[in-house]
């Protein structure tokens, strides 16, 4: 597993553990990674994240504003995981580390 889809596993992970399994729920991503124990900024976090974007793991709350200080892809606090969120957190669970 590469750096960023690990970087995403832990994100992802995160993201399982704050909303207790359930979709669409948004949660301060931020918060989230932190209290999870995962680095939560930096390049390797920004990519992560970045790439869970792309793939559509993650969506931004849109009822919550943007961030105004320092480096975030999206620019938004309030992220939910999606179906393939999930999809792609089993995938990558099910990949060696």
């Amino acid at each position: 597993m590469d750096d960023v889809s690990y970087n995403a596993w832990l994100i992802l992970r995160a993201l399982d553990r704050a909303t207790s399994g359930r979709l669409y729920e948004p949660v301060n991503l931020h918060t989230a990674v932190a209290q999870d124990g995962t680095q939560n900024y930096g390049e390797d976090y920004n990519e992560a994240v970045e790439y869970l974007i792309a793939e559509g793991a993650i969506e931004e709350d849109p009822r919550t504003g943007t961030i105004v200080s320092g480096d975030h892809p999206g620019g938004n606090l309030y992220w939910a995981m999606t179906d393939r969120g999930k999809e792609l957190y089993r995938e990558l669970s099910d990949t060696p580390k």
